[in-house]
């Protein structure tokens, strides 16, 4: 009988089965994507003396910028001179002309969102209701998320207040755009120190670009569209508080009322560390950067009652060998700044907005493609 010149089908798919496996990387599949380099950044540094952002001491970004310099900082890659910084960062204090959705619109939010979910859902309305066009251009993709930013304070304050006011005067003591937003998230409360407003604008600035964590690696994957990977990171930043640290943090500053009752909860814990703000790795210089400036806040007496039960746990802590993070150390802040303990993670999710937009914007930079590739279940054919 003569024989077929076709080889079999088990033959063909046996020798792509074996070609897919010399090709394919050896490392195991069960270890996923954790420990993988994806590649380098030039936006955030660690270095003796500190942690750098594009290659500047934060340190001196604390004491010599405002929040929006350091935005257009990271959004152009240290590109833009310090003219083209000014005129980026004064667009983010005078908010430009935009049709944006009616104030009833807000009303339809329910009464018990949380304040943190509604930082994607202002997003994507000003996507959706700000006519200004954005290109694929660096400038215009640039000049989009300028726009967001600038109009981010207006819209959260309708969100907040479920289109029931107007927004808050901000005048000359709410004159930068992170004093707009400790106006909007305290309420409409506009009387700031010069303390107040240094501690927020640093606040913003120290939080703004963290390691890579999981809303990073997704404004990264959605690089295409800074304003789109901002409104993919803030998805995911809500989805990941469910049970939100932040406000935990807060709740629990505020309830200690004494460095007794501290030792006291301490004990019921029965040696179980703090599920939350600590870490048994030196921190980076921006935590205390961060201790630092709280100290600058503590002119009342409530003040001081919540930093001491901090620093007890704080030194409770350290007997197990765990240091205080940026996040913990933020929180407190925060709480000093009398911002409302459900609304500190919606203000740590509106600091990273920036540092979002530039991760994304680098990644796009670089070509990099960062989707993974997954092995599909396969059917083996009869014989």
């Amino acid at each position: 009988m003569a024989q077929s010149k076709i080889p079999a089908n088990s033959l063909v798919h046996g020798l792509q089965r074996l070609v897919a496996d010399v090709t394919t990387n050896s490392k195991p599949e069960t270890a996923g994507l954790g420990q993988t380099i994806c590649g380098t950044t030039s936006l955030l540094g660690f270095h003796a003396n500190g942690v750098h952002y594009c290659g500047r001491p934060v340190s001196q970004l604390l004491q010599s910028h405002r929040f929006e310099d350091v935005a257009a900082l990271l959004l152009s890659q240290d590109s833009f001179t310090d003219d083209q910084i000014a005129d980026w960062s004064s667009v983010l204090q005078e908010p430009p002309a935009a049709d944006l959705p009616p104030e009833e619109l807000f009303g339809l939010v329910p009464a018990g969102a949380r304040p943190v979910d509604l930082l994607p859902l202002c997003i994507n309305l000003i996507r959706l209701f700000d006519s200004d066009p954005a290109g694929t251009a660096s400038e215009e993709r640039m000049r989009s998320v300028q726009r967001l930013l600038a109009l981010l304070p207006d819209m959260l304050h309708q969100a907040l207040e479920g289109g029931r006011s107007r927004s808050p005067n901000t005048g000359p003591s709410a004159a930068t755009w992170t004093c707009k937003l400790l106006s909007v998230l305290r309420g409409g409360e506009q009387s700031f120190s010069q303390a107040e407003e240094h501690a927020v604008n640093a606040l913003f600035i120290a939080q703004c670009l963290p390691q890579m964590r999981t809303a990073c690696f997704v404004a990264r994957v959605a690089a295409s569209s800074p304003v789109a990977a901002m409104h993919s990171a803030s998805t995911v930043f809500c989805s990941q508080l469910m049970n939100d640290p932040f406000q935990w943090c807060a709740e629990l500053f505020l309830q200690l009322e004494s460095p007794h009752e501290v030792d006291l909860w301490w004990q019921a814990r029965k040696g179980r560390p703090v599920p939350f703000g600590f870490t048994s790795t030196v921190p980076d210089n921006r935590v205390r950067l961060i201790a630092d400036i709280c100290r600058t806040l503590l002119g009342s007496p409530d003040r001081i009652r919540v930093a001491a039960a901090a620093a007890r746990l704080e030194r409770l802590e350290s007997r197990q060998h765990r240091l205080p993070t940026l996040d913990w150390v933020s929180a407190l802040l925060m709480t000093l700044l009398g911002i409302p303990p459900d609304r500190q993670g919606l203000t740590i999710g509106i600091a990273r907005l920036a540092g979002w937009a530039a991760q994304a914007a680098e990644q796009n930079k670089s070509g990099v493609e960062l989707l993974p590739v997954l092995r599909y279940a396969e059917i083996e054919e009869a014989e």
